[in-house]
């Protein structure tokens, strides 16, 4: 090792007089300065909710460009990938192009069951997680995600609902919320289910009855689903996400347990086409989450956490309205390929309905404020979603591509009655 002597400074003792004449002048200085001058780590003149474009690029008048690493699971201009293209967009239209997104597609920098590390060490700023995959590192998170069968499982209203009930009850867990900070993530949504409607998807026949279940095997999307699976008969296969295909093709699994939207998106559904569900009950959800990295977070002058937080409501939209559409067209290759959609028996819905009852009882003992405001949170965005917002269910899953595309659903009045009563009361300040 090469050592560089560096020269010696000597101490000089100013006289008294000028070193209180230089004091003096600091202070001065210091108590002139624009305190909103310093455009890192949070600083900057706050922006007030419900500003308009013009305010927020003035705001960002003296802010320096930032750049924003995003990812998606699918390719460029897919129906999965608008969501953030779309955030992205208004981002930088909103900051008079000051916050730059850079997307990377397909999951390229990491993993979905990654992600989370990628946004911790600074790979990503902001991109769709899974905690559901490490149960271990999450386990709160994944308490939480144990429940997420609670409430209606239709295709419109129960989505809807479901969504509100499981975001809502996750940002006011302390505990999920703390452990994904600890794991150096800004939760924006620690809960993201986008497609709630978790069913059976199996190649041969479509199971209805236990006797159609005994025996099948099929591949889990996390623990609590290999239980539940398990109390109906069939058994659960761990298969990571990209060999359920060859799974179901090479006959090691008969089934998948997951979602329609899941199914297309790894191009399963042409073998895998015999569907069953029940509207009254179901599997727990798939959820993600979607965060930042805490460092990328901290880092931000407050306007720009303001923008990135309040714009969340286009994220939002665009994530349910690419939902429902990518479903649409899922079970159009559903019909098209001779496939069809059925519901269970009333004895297989007694079935995994008593195991559901267990869990959320176990839940109530072990986590009984979690269990309390997400049987809350379901019942008043039961009553929102179908009360105040009006929506309603035309028909039942099977013929969901046929009823809905008629509908022209406005989702705008969903996702602002999201924004106030979910995002609001959070938003940076």
């Amino acid at each position: 090792m090469t050592h560089v002597n560096l020269p010696r400074y000597r101490r000089i003792a100013l006289p008294k007089g000028i070193l209180l004449i230089v004091l003096v002048s600091a202070l001065i200085l210091s108590a002139c300065a624009d305190p909103s001058a310093d455009t890192k780590g949070g600083a900057g003149a706050a922006v007030p909710a419900g500003a308009s474009k013009q305010d927020y690029i003035q705001a960002f008048q003296d802010i320096d460009p930032i750049t924003m690493s995003m990812q998606t699971l699918s390719p460029k201009g897919a129906l999965n990938s608008r969501p953030v293209e779309e955030y992205a967009k208004i981002i930088d239209e909103w900051s008079g192009g000051k916050i730059k997104a850079e997307i990377s597609y397909s999951s390229s920098i990491a993993s979905l069951a990654k992600s989370g590390e990628a946004l911790a060490d600074g790979r990503l700023d902001f991109a769709r997680h899974a905690p559901l995959y490490q149960p271990d590192e999450y386990p709160e998170t994944n308490k939480l995600v144990d429940l997420t069968f609670v409430g209606k499982h239709t295709p419109l209203v129960g989505r809807l609902q479901r969504f509100g009930s499981f975001i809502q009850t996750s940002v006011q867990s302390k505990e999920v919320v703390g452990e994904l900070e600890e794991a150096g993530l800004k939760p924006v949504f620690p809960l993201w289910p986008i497609s709630p409607m978790v069913m059976l998807a199996c190649g041969e026949k479509a199971p209805t009855t236990q006797q159609d279940m005994n025996g099948l095997v099929a591949r889990a999307s996390g623990r609590i689903h290999a239980k539940q699976l398990d109390a109906m008969g069939i058994t659960a296969a761990d298969l990571d996400m990209s060999e359920i295909y060859q799974g179901l093709q090479r006959g090691v699994i008969d089934c998948g347990e997951m979602s329609m939207s899941t199914l297309k998106l790894i191009g399963a559904l042409e073998i895998a086409n015999q569907v069953s569900y029940s509207p009254e009950t179901g599997f727990a959800d798939v959820p993600g989450a979607f965060s930042f990295g805490q460092n990328f977070w901290e880092d931000l002058p407050l306007p720009a956490r303001q923008l990135l937080w309040d714009k969340l409501d286009v994220l939002v939209e665009a994530g349910l309205n690419s939902s429902l559409q990518y479903e649409v067209e899922a079970l159009k290759e559903v019909s098209a390929s001779g496939g069809q959609v059925k519901k269970w028996s009333p004895e297989v819905v007694e079935t995994l309905q008593k195991f559901n009852d267990g869990v959320l009882e176990a839940g109530r003992a072990e986590r009984p404020e979690l269990v309390r405001n997400l049987l809350d949170n379901t019942e008043s965005w039961k009553k929102a979603v179908t009360g105040e917002l009006g929506y309603h269910d035309a028909g039942d899953f099977a013929d969901f591509a046929e009823w809905y595309p008629k509908q022209d659903i406005d989702l705008e009045p969903m996702v602002s009655y999201f924004m106030d009563n979910v995002m609001k009361p959070d938003r940076p300040s």
